[in-house]
């Protein structure tokens, strides 16, 4: 019920300030969680007003009492409140501006005590440029953020300077954020709410490091993947250079080591000022340069079944599988198998005991041996040979 008023209320089918009776005496929650001392108010968004044990009946002609409305911040940036007037809130946190409307009606109706929050936030349009995969105006709500801005254009080009964004408000007054802190530190503050009428201009990098490899893919950088060769040959990521940075951090930038990467044989490969490339080891590259390739290898994501199964071979690797299932992919248990001593021998060289494997890791061996036979089947499979040799040579 309540959400259908306040859509109707967008929609101009209720008044934009109507004492709504028939709401219950709790005040509407906002549309979505927000931090007061952080939502920056503007035209179009939505507000709802209460008080304790409701308010006057003059609040609203002919209606009667109640104990929530709505009013909506004006093309100019104000609420309007009845029996209060006109209070400018565009340019105010939400924790600001509901003080500010609080003390108001306090000072304006005897006796009440008001509460004021926000019930749906604006949608405006922000103007994304540079180095966007789409750059041009965007539609985004009050609650979006400067990564969903940049994502609603497209994404970054490869080698978009993602640690300077510009942010360039209404009075030209610039910020720079590096949203490569939020991507890899998770910092807030480097991916702010996007205030009303500010601009976001995404500048290309001067220089650029690749990372390539079983690395995973960050919806927000413009990876590829190869689907032939498959997950183990992974991404290929395009970065801005930062001076002095570590193979393994550049790693963490393009969206961190994939679960089946050698992290110990990270490689870089660097090019030479007379033409051709040199192999480093993460160790011996302390610190990228503009044009290395950081590769990271990875183990193959195929599970290989050997022994005594009817179809032995390579399997593709499914997560959450143990040894029953790759043995059932290569045809089950041959008559000959000895179903018991069926080993794993792990990606590091190390053997496990199927029945400790919930999930075999990808790029496992499976291995299944024969029967040991008794000493008469011995002397069978020898006669057996001989009598065949015998028959050929009769044949002949």
């Amino acid at each position: 019920m309540l959400a259908a008023l306040v859509f109707a209320a967008l929609a101009g089918q209720i008044p934009q300030q109507g004492v709504l009776s028939d709401l219950a005496r709790t005040p509407a929650p906002a549309a979505e969680t927000v931090d007061p001392g952080e939502y920056v108010l503007g035209p179009g968004d939505l507000l709802w007003v209460a008080s304790e044990g409701g308010l006057p009946s003059e609040f609203s002609a002919g209606s009667a009492v109640g104990s929530v409305f709505f009013t909506a911040v004006t093309i100019d940036g104000n609420v309007l409140l009845p029996m209060v007037g006109s209070v400018h809130v565009d340019g105010l946190t939400l924790a600001e501006g509901a003080a500010l409307i609080e003390r108001r009606m306090r000072a304006g109706i005897v006796g009440s005590r008001p509460s004021a929050g926000l019930s749906v936030a604006r949608t405006t349009m922000v103007v994304v440029t540079g180095a966007a995969a789409s750059p041009g105006a965007v539609p985004v709500r009050g609650t979006d953020r400067l990564s969903d801005a940049i994502q609603a254009a497209g994404g970054p080009v490869p080698g978009a300077a993602l640690s300077r964004v510009m942010l360039i408000g209404s009075g030209g007054d610039t910020v720079r954020v590096d949203l490569f802190r939020f991507l890899t530190d998770g910092d807030p503050s480097c991916n702010p709410l996007l205030a009303p009428g500010q601009r976001v201009y995404l500048p290309a990098a001067d220089e650029v490091v690749s990372v390539q490899g079983a690395v995973r893919d960050r919806w927000l950088l413009s990876s590829t993947f190869s689907e032939a060769s498959g997950p183990a040959e992974g991404a290929s990521v395009l970065l801005e250079y930062i001076p002095g940075e570590t193979p393994e951090h550049a790693v963490t930038r393009a969206g961190g080591f994939a679960p089946w990467a050698l992290r110990d044989s990270c490689y870089v490969v660097r090019p030479l000022a007379g033409g051709g490339e040199v192999l480093l080891s993460a160790s011996e590259a302390s610190a990228v340069r503009p044009g290395d390739r950081v590769v990271v290898p990875g183990t193959p994501v195929t599970i290989a079944v050997t022994g005594y199964v009817r179809s032995p071979g390579t399997y593709p690797f499914v997560a959450g599988r143990g040894v029953s299932y790759y043995i059932a992919q290569a045809g089950g248990f041959s008559p000959e198998a000895r179903a018991s001593g069926t080993s794993v021998l792990l990606p590091g060289g190390s053997e496990a005991d199927p029945e400790s494997l919930s999930d075999i890791p990808a790029g496992s061996v499976i291995q299944v041996p024969r029967k040991a036979l008794v000493w008469w089947q011995d002397y069978f499979t020898i006669l057996t040979g001989i009598a065949s040799i015998v028959i050929a040579w009769h044949s002949l």
